[in-house]
């Protein structure tokens, strides 16, 4: 009986608006760039982003994200382009959300060091819930579990919105700071317009810093990052290190009003063409108990094309 009250659990949950309002995240942002901020678009040299998050596996509210990206720099067009498709799968499939986006970054270099870049971004996305797998409360008999029948009827649904979302990034060769805006028309996700269904708007912050050891055979890379999203505030604190061709590190996400703090662990390969990490989320307090296998995920960089432009500047961060 544990099981249907975990599913009834959730489903009330999405039908509360505490699912359905917020964004699928990953823990590590550096590998997602265009998924946080359209400014990193054609940031660097043209690249390849994949990504895949399982959180909660053991869940029967699990949540699977998958991502790709590509972005690329066009000096005619004194900036860049990116394209994201993002596709996000929860309990069960119970709620699904797919988007595609598209994004153009104008290139400005402010200085010999300092360079300002602001991305613009336009989404569709697609919402459906699919109702063929819930399990409702007169279908639990106390003597014979689940009997598969039901009065009520809650109809799948499907809906198609527009979206749009902006970002700025300012950077040099040692630092960056990373500010973002997503949805700004707050769009409904159902085709009943209440507060609860309505996608709210995002606000994001991603700072960082480099330090170089041994002629660049180490590196560190302390960062930090803020988003607030309806009732959602979490904070990120992190420190990348990477040592020839290997890198690692540990993160700490905090989101405010949810009792169960988050512990990041990461691994990966780096080289000059091909990144690939690996990250686990073990969550701490009351929640961790219930919030049953944690997250992985996994995230690969292929990067390709020229490196010398005049209107952006030499990036050396965990994920370039």
């Amino acid at each position: 009986m544990k099981r249907p009250f975990v599913i009834m659990y959730f489903i009330v949950s999405l039908f509360l608006g505490k699912v359905m309002g917020q964004d699928p995240g990953f823990s590590l942002p550096f590998m997602q760039k265009l998924l946080i901020n359209p400014a990193f678009a054609g940031a660097d040299v043209g690249q390849m982003n994949l990504g895949f998050r399982d959180q909660m596996p053991g869940s029967p509210a699990r949540y699977i994200t998958s991502v790709a990206g590509w972005d690329q720099p066009f000096d005619l067009l004194h900036g860049g382009i990116g394209v994201l498709f993002m596709h996000d799968r929860a309990g069960q499939g119970t709620l699904s959300t797919t988007s595609i986006s598209t994004m153009y970054s104008y290139h400005l270099r402010m200085s010999r060091n300092l360079f300002l870049n602001a991305g613009f971004q336009a989404s569709l996305y697609q919402s459906a819930l699919n109702t063929d797998h819930l399990i409702l409360p007169d279908m639990i008999s106390p003597s014979q579990g689940i009997t598969g029948g039901t009065g009520e009827i809650i109809p799948s649904e499907r809906k198609i919105f527009p979206d749009f979302s902006i970002g700025f990034l300012f950077y040099s060769d040692k630092w960056f700071t990373a500010v973002s805006a997503h949805h700004l028309m707050e769009p409904y996700q159902s085709g009943v317009k209440t507060n609860e269904n309505v996608l709210s708007r995002k606000y994001s912050l991603l700072v960082g810093y480099v330090f170089e050891k041994n002629h660049g055979d180490m590196t560190f890379y302390p960062w930090a990052g803020i988003m607030q999203q309806g009732i959602s505030h979490q904070t990120f604190l992190g420190f990348q290190m990477k040592y020839l061709l290997a890198t690692g590190g540990i993160a700490w996400k905090k989101n405010f009003g949810n009792r169960s703090d988050i512990l990041i662990f990461s691994l990966g390969i780096v080289t000059k063409r091909f990144r690939i990490s690996y990250s686990y989320d073990t969550y701490l307090g009351k929640w961790a108990n219930s919030l049953s296998g944690g997250a992985h995920e996994i995230g690969v960089v292929i990067s390709f094309g020229k490196e010398k432009s005049i209107y952006r500047g030499t990036i050396n961060w965990p994920w370039m």
